[in-house]
């Protein structure tokens, strides 16, 4: 038998191997895009919610808007122009259009003297922001944002 000294070319099992590597790392490569994508689309909730909270406890140190829903929107409208404000005053948003910052206020009768909540979302993600005032001594008993929610959840 004749051994060929100039071989030239990849065996199959040569192939196969180098098959699988960029196999692996196709893989990991879309595990790690998506978990970016979806990074980035929280980012602009979580800033949005983190932004409304300061703004939550300006508003009721400031005394030129009045103590109601539509003060506190109009202060919001003010200080966040980039707001979408939305009708709904339902605790759980499950649809959105858009990929815009949307605001729903949440049991907002009486806004610096109760509970209340503002859900921030776009059409991926949402999050609640809620304080309790505490009107005897006119300030903050506490204050909650929820953990992060895919829009379709429930909080």
């Amino acid at each position: 038998m004749k051994i060929r000294k100039n071989k030239k070319g990849f065996t199959l099992v040569e192939l196969v191997v180098v098959i699988a590597i960029l196999a692996v790392l196709a893989g990991t490569a879309t595990v790690a895009t998506i978990a970016i994508l979806n990074n980035a689309r929280k980012t602009p909730v979580t800033d949005a919610a983190d932004s409304i909270q300061n703004q939550m406890q300006l508003y009721v140190m400031d005394s030129s808007y009045d103590a109601t829903k539509d003060g506190f929107k109009k202060y919001l409208g003010d200080s966040m122009p980039d707001l979408v404000f939305d009708t709904a005053t339902a605790n759980n948003v499950t649809t959105c259009s858009d990929d815009k910052i949307h605001v729903t206020l949440v049991n907002a009768s009486g806004l610096k003297s109760s509970t209340w909540a503002v859900i921030v979302y776009t059409q991926y993600y949402k999050i609640r922001v809620q304080y309790n005032y505490d009107t005897t001594n006119k300030g903050f008993k506490d204050f909650t944002v929820s953990d992060i929610k895919k829009l379709n959840e429930t909080f």
